[in-house]
């Protein structure tokens, strides 16, 4: 599970357009625009048309909407064969703007950076495996669009006898900058008599590599994200998600400028998940992921004191 330092670290713009409904309306025409893009999608265009009247005039004039991501979370956001961005959240994305009628417009953004990037309005919102909690909320609004936790990887095998993570005190573990679980071993590093070897990288990949090459013992990671790379990346049978005890479960959410014009377009983004929801269209993405246990049932906005009490869980 991931969250944001406040410092953009060397972004990267990776600039790339999903047709949510791509062709142009007419000036004054509030309906949303049909096209391929949302073919097949099942989207009711009754209910798009009552969302698109939810945006904000500046969105609705232009037809776009700017997103900033990460592409290096799989199964969420990454690259795909063709250097195409791929993933659930990806996929999401597009569903939202079929339901609004507006064009989705993505650019890829180094991970420390992404959050800062918002609040500053380079982007409309930002969606990436972004953690909702108490903290980011207070700076930004955060629409709970699934659940998530945080495994520990192993070598394949747990050939230290891991179990949790009071078993990586002295050990090398690594873990993404500005990432809840580097947090979590920030915070067990309190509590343990011989300190945890902390590796911030700048990737999970890179996280990955380090548990396989020997460099790190262990790695913390969104536990989707861990299963999807043993499963299916090169060399990913070589690790292990513990998955008996998870650590920092919580929302996942898209994020937003705090500002009243972005506010109607959190609201705008909310309907249109809750309508999504209704539909079905969620849960068959969900379905298509493997990623069914993540689902919720209500789109909800800046709710992570739900979680708060088990979210920081490393006693």
């Amino acid at each position: 599970m991931r969250t944001r330092n406040l410092l953009p670290v060397g972004a990267v713009v990776m600039a790339l357009v999903l047709a949510g409904c791509t062709s142009e309306p007419d000036a004054g025409d509030t309906s949303p625009p049909t096209a391929d893009g949302c073919a097949g999608t099942g989207i009711d265009a009754k209910a798009s048309a009552d969302l698109a009247a939810l945006l904000p005039t500046s969105v609705a004039e232009s037809g776009v909407v700017q997103v900033g991501t990460d592409p290096t979370l799989p199964p969420y956001e990454f690259t795909d064969e063709n250097d195409e961005l791929a993933g659930l959240d990806i996929e999401l994305g597009q569903l939202i703007g079929c339901k609004l009628g507006v064009e989705v417009e993505y650019s890829a953004i180094d991970f420390a950076g992404l959050l800062t990037a918002v609040q500053a309005g380079r982007y409309d919102f930002a969606i990436a495996g972004i953690s909702d909690t108490p903290e980011r909320s207070e700076v930004m609004d955060l629409v709970d669009y699934q659940t998530e936790g945080t495994a520990i990887i192993v070598p394949k095998g747990n050939p230290g006898g891991i179990k949790t993570i009071d078993d990586l005190c002295g050990l090398n573990v690594a873990a993404v900058q500005g990432s809840v679980p580097l947090e979590l071993l920030t915070r067990k590093n309190e509590k343990c008599a011989e300190p945890i070897t902390l590796l911030p990288l700048p990737s999970s990949s890179e996280g990955f590599l380090a548990v396989r090459s020997g460099r790190a013992d262990a790695s913390m990671e969104t536990l989707g994200s861990a299963i999807y790379y043993q499963q299916s990346e090169e060399h990913g049978g070589d690790l292990e998600a513990l998955t008996t005890e998870l650590y920092a479960q919580g929302y996942q959410a898209i994020a937003f400028p705090k500002d009243d014009e972005s506010a109607k377009l959190r609201d705008a983004v909310h309907a249109a998940l809750t309508a999504l929801v209704e539909e079905g269209a969620y849960a068959e993405l969900y379905e298509k992921w493997g990623l069914e246990a993540n689902k919720v049932e209500t789109i909800t906005v800046n709710d992570s004191l739900r979680f708060a009490d088990k979210y920081y869980n490393v006693d």
